[in-house]
């Protein structure tokens, strides 16, 4: 596993100047709200990795557990900037946009809140999940998600995929630049419904969301 956590290290590293970059398109591009999204996701993504190092060589479920905790508590917003980046980019704006956002960030806050207070996954119940995968061999360490954990990964999941849908469906519109990003969104989207069904033991294998950005 400390080759993975060294290459998610790389990532983290990478997002974080990625995160600078789209900021500086922010500020420089008339202070497009794309740009911004993309930024928060970006750093997001930086310290959900970092995080997911540590995870990668936790020793046991005590500490696995704990950073896999911090690590959903992001996914919320994660999933929230994306959803709202999807929106914009299939050329949502104005006073629908604001309810859009208002909503989708308030739900981000309610599941963030939630899984930080300790509701999503039970410590009482450690898990070890081998690892056999691509010449890689190891361990996870975590703690297996309640009824209420599964229901928010499910949830996040779902939001997920209809933010990739609604920037498929800009690309069927034949908007400029649209498939990239579609593509782009979709191999995003594809890393996290794998982590889904890891996470819920659905799946044996890597968990992929710090390789798929």
């Amino acid at each position: 596993m400390e080759v993975v956590a060294g290459l998610i290290l790389g990532w983290s590293v990478l997002y974080l100047v990625t995160s600078a970059y789209l900021l500086r398109r922010f500020l420089a591009d008339g202070r497009q709200r794309l740009y911004l999204d993309l930024a928060a996701t970006s750093l997001l993504l930086s310290v959900y990795s970092v995080l997911g190092v540590k995870f990668h060589l936790a020793a046991d479920a005590a500490e696995g557990g704990m950073l896999g905790r911090v690590q959903v508590t992001l996914l919320p917003f994660v999933i929230a900037h994306l959803f709202d980046f999807a929106l914009r980019f299939a050329g949502w704006e104005g006073r629908r946009a604001r309810r859009a956002a208002y909503v989708t960030f308030g739900v981000a806050t309610v599941l963030a809140i939630l899984v930080a207070a300790g509701l999503a996954f039970d410590p009482s119940r450690p898990e070890t999940v081998a690892v056999h995968m691509f010449g890689v061999t190891g361990a996870y360490h975590h703690h297996a998600a309640t009824a209420l954990g599964t229901g928010i990964i499910l949830l996040l999941l779902l939001a997920a995929i209809a933010a990739a849908g609604i920037v498929g469906w800009a690309a069927v519109r034949d908007r400029s630049n649209a498939l990239p990003v579609c593509l782009g969104t979709t191999s995003f989207v594809l890393a996290g419904a794998n982590d889904a069904l890891v996470s819920l033991g659905l799946l044996p294998g890597l968990f992929l969301i710090e390789h798929g950005y």
